[in-house]
């Protein structure tokens, strides 16, 4: 195992525990187990809205790049939707374009097949740095894509069933003078 994929599985078992911690089923397969080409730990984020709508978190490091062996692009997903149709994306898409615009970081976005929808953050880490500080960094990044995907998950579902409206949207996420 290289050094690069020993760093990152620690830091996918340190958040595998944080999340167990918070009561959140989650199961960490390593690069190599079931043809996996990269460690990614998967978990299952309950009652992501009042309706107790369910959604998968997906943590893990993008494949290290030859020569970038210091560097880790760590990304949390957390999808909210599956398979939706041409509809539901459009709508999905047009809140998601409002959103995003006000998000400090990360975004909202459709898979390239355009069938689930998700939240999604990305941190640049050097591998060289203090494991501590770096396991603080990821355990943030994954508690703020949980959040942050688990705070707008109902108005994603109002706009899609129709409960909210567009205009709504922007006069929630506006700034007020």
């Amino acid at each position: 195992m290289s050094q690069f994929d020993e760093k990152t599985l620690e830091l996918l078992v340190d958040i595998e525990q944080m999340l167990r911690e918070e009561n959140i089923a989650a199961v960490l397969k390593k690069k190599g187990e079931e043809d996996y080409t990269f460690s990614m730990l998967s978990a299952l984020i309950e009652n992501m809205s009042f309706e107790g709508m369910d959604g998968l978190g997906e943590f893990f490091f993008m494949p290290e790049k030859e020569g970038l062996s210091e560097i880790g692009i760590f990304q949390s997903v957390i999808t909210f939707a599956e398979d939706v149709d041409a509809d539901t994306l459009e709508k999905l898409n047009q809140v998601a374009s409002i959103l995003n615009f006000y998000m400090e970081s990360g975004s909202f976005s459709g898979d390239c097949e355009g069938r689930n929808f998700t939240f999604k953050t990305s941190v640049v880490l050097p591998l060289e740095g203090d494991m501590e500080t770096l396991k603080s960094i990821v355990e943030l990044n994954a508690g703020q894509a949980i959040i942050t995907a688990t705070s707008f998950a109902d108005v994603f579902r109002k706009v899609v069933v129709g409960t909210m409206s567009i205009d709504e949207i922007r006069e929630l996420v506006s700034p007020k003078e």
